[in-house]
């Protein structure tokens, strides 16, 4: 991942061309989200509120079964990442 976002900071063109090839991308889409893009590999509880709130969202819309709402803390693994690149976990140990 951390390569990924290498890449695509520093040759956005070059990703948007493979954004657009084996993705199938509008070019024009492509390139809009691409000058949007953020690559920054992080793991921290902004985005665990998000996965969260859209998880509660999906079941009260009845795009998944049953009620049980997924843990997404009980299940996260910050140590992998956190070993590669400690200062892309704003997560406590």
């Amino acid at each position: 991942m951390q390569r990924a976002n290498d890449f695509v900071r520093a040759q956005p063109k070059r990703a948007e061309a493979i954004f657009v090839s084996k993705l199938g991308a509008d070019p024009a889409f492509a390139s809009w989200s691409m000058q949007r893009v953020h690559a920054i590999l992080a793991l921290d509880e902004a985005l665990l509120r998000s996965l969260q709130s859209q998880a509660n969202w999906a079941v009260r819309e009845g795009y998944v079964a049953g009620k049980k709402q997924p843990d997404f803390r009980a299940t996260t693994r910050a140590a992998p990442l956190r070993a590669v690149l400690p200062n892309a976990v704003g997560l406590p140990r």
